[in-house]
């Protein structure tokens, strides 16, 4: 029954580079690692670090995403796997914004950083990258709220604010 499945699926992938072929116990999809967007993903990742346009690699690396990967089949190891990618996909969309924040962008980054900081309340590189935005964006006010007791879960050591506090330091003491 197996071998009619299998049989019925390389018919259907015929053209389209992609093989099927037995080793073993079981069978091997063979493929170009060009055709898989997560290899083309951690390919774009690791340009991204060594081009001169590390923001657009990392756009176009963050811009093959279209939601979970594997969303529609449920095993642990899927899940595990799931999240393992999902976390890679993160680091390098939070990468992403890191240069756009250095390139000036804070204005067009508030609306999804804002989001981002909803949905991510703990993670501190996220808060910080909103509140420089806001801080930039001249919104101090709110920048410094991001950061006061209570207005973001804390922990010893957490402080997402520092920058903003030094700029406001030094404008209040006439240095800036």
């Amino acid at each position: 029954m197996v071998s009619s499945y299998v049989s019925r699926l390389r018919r259907s992938l015929v053209g389209s580079g992609v093989e099927i072929w037995r080793r073993g116990g079981g069978y091997a999809l063979l493929v170009d690692p060009e055709q898989v967007d997560l290899h083309v993903f951690r390919d774009l990742v690791v340009r991204a670090r060594a081009e001169s346009d590390r923001a657009k690699a990392l756009e176009r690396a963050v811009g093959l995403w279209r939601g979970a990967a594997f969303a529609c089949l449920d095993t642990p190891w899927l899940a595990e796997l799931r999240e393992g990618l999902e976390r890679e996909r993160f680091a390098a969309d939070t990468d992403r914004v890191d240069l756009a924040l250095r390139l000036g962008r804070h204005d067009a980054l508030l609306p999804e950083l804002t989001a981002r900081a909803a949905a991510h309340p703990l993670d501190e590189r996220v808060a910080a990258q909103l509140v420089l935005a806001l801080y930039r964006a001249g919104r101090q006010a709110e920048a410094l709220a991001h950061c006061s007791p209570g207005a973001r879960p804390s922990w010893p050591g957490w402080t997402p604010c520092t920058p903003p506090r030094r700029a406001t330091a030094r404008r209040q003491a006439g240095r800036s």
